[in-house]
């Protein structure tokens, strides 16, 4: 490997955070051939959701109980999974029992997020348990107004009101009570008809006490939005952020299903438990037999991800059943641009050293 490429590779992935000193020593040890336990796994308490989103690629089938996630959350605990995201599956906060589970995650170390269609109001004191135990929550918003609701969650003015309400309630209490640690944003999906709301959900967001909001465009979808996406831009300040994928709205990646790598080697660093138990390789594969690696109902999470049928699985994806840029993408370009260029591990803990002292943050651009 020449300088060039070595100082190319610093210069484009050098702040990601796989090679921030949190995760460094675990991308080494898996570059050594070793295998290393997940430094995310997310957990879906429940297949149930009561939205009716038209692209919704999930069902509605079966309840994760508390002893259940419980259990889960200790194993993941003590085989050193670094942190947690609670999601879907269907809505994480229709199991009543998931800010207990939070909170319990929180002791035994994890850090945690939360994904949630802000449909559900908790307590107060519900709420406090968990935007306390949280490091970040995401409202997946999709809209500026009830008709765009519809459009994008399937439900109407009266479900839209609430969700801005439950937002609202919970920005609030995560000041009062002084909660700053929490980072409460929103996500925002767009497509020809929410693109039109976009300056308007990035003023709702900042007037309502959010942290920021992020844009990604549906699967497979290629509008255009660079105005509006500088409109909101225009709406930033050190105590808002205005954040898009931009990866994710890379249409030459689009239009030729070029992704710059021939295999997805992110399940080596994250995994996803499913409603049922089922361990898949990531929230994409969630009911597709074929990429279940076990069930943690039956069988200790430490075994699953030890056995060589992870190994079998994670090697046999080929992207048939892949969206065209999902979330791991720019994982897998870091990952394969270590083979490609062979960087080795002293150019990695050279550039982990260099980040000593930097915060390190559990937010997770999507």
């Amino acid at each position: 490997m020449s300088a060039i490429d070595f100082e190319q590779f610093q210069e484009k992935y050098g702040k990601d955070k796989l090679l921030h000193p949190e995760n460094s020593n675990r991308l080494i040890e898996w570059m050594n051939g070793n295998n290393v336990p997940p430094i995310t796994v997310m957990i879906c308490p429940t297949d149930r959701c009561q939205h009716m989103c038209p692209r919704c690629v999930g069902g509605r089938i079966g309840v994760e109980n508390l002893q259940n996630m419980q259990g889960i959350v200790e194993q993941l605990a003590n085989y050193s999974t670094k942190s947690l995201v609670v999601s879907g599956g269907g809505e994480p906060l229709l199991n009543r029992q998931t800010p207990e589970m939070i909170e319990f995650a929180r002791k035994m170390g994890l850090d945690v997020g939360l994904i949630t269609n802000g449909g559900v109001r908790l307590s107060d004191d519900k709420m406090i348990k968990v935007v306390k135990n949280t490091n970040w929550i995401r409202i997946s918003m999709d809209a500026s107004t009830p008709e765009e609701y519809t459009h994008s969650h399937g439900m109407d003015e009266i479900n839209f009101s609430r969700m801005i309400d439950n937002v609202r309630n919970m920005a609030t209490l995560r000041d009062k009570c002084g909660l700053t640690s929490c980072d409460i944003g929103a996500g925002y999906l767009t497509d020809s008809v929410t693109k039109n709301g976009m300056v308007r959900a990035t003023a709702m967001c900042k007037e309502n006490g959010l942290s920021y909001i992020q844009f990604r465009p549906f699967f497979y979808d290629d509008t255009e939005t660079d105005t509006e996406f500088a409109d909101c831009l225009k709406y930033a300040d050190d105590s808002f952020r205005v954040l898009r994928s931009e990866y994710r709205y890379n249409k030459n990646t689009l239009s030729s299903g070029d992704r710059g790598y021939k295999k997805c080697l992110s399940p080596n660093f994250e995994t996803t438990i499913s409603a049922t138990g089922n361990v898949y390789i990531c929230c994409h594969t969630i009911g597709l037999e074929n990429y279940n690696i076990g069930n943690i109902n039956k069988t200790p999470f430490k075994d699953i991800w030890e056995n060589e049928k992870r190994k079998e699985v994670t090697n046999s994806v080929t992207f048939e059943n892949c969206p065209p840029i999902c979330k791991w993408h720019v994982t897998n370009n870091v990952l394969y641009s270590i083979k490609d260029l062979n960087i080795g591990p002293d150019q990695v803990q050279t550039i982990s050293n260099s980040r000593h002292g930097e915060i390190y943050s559990t937010v997770k651009i999507l």
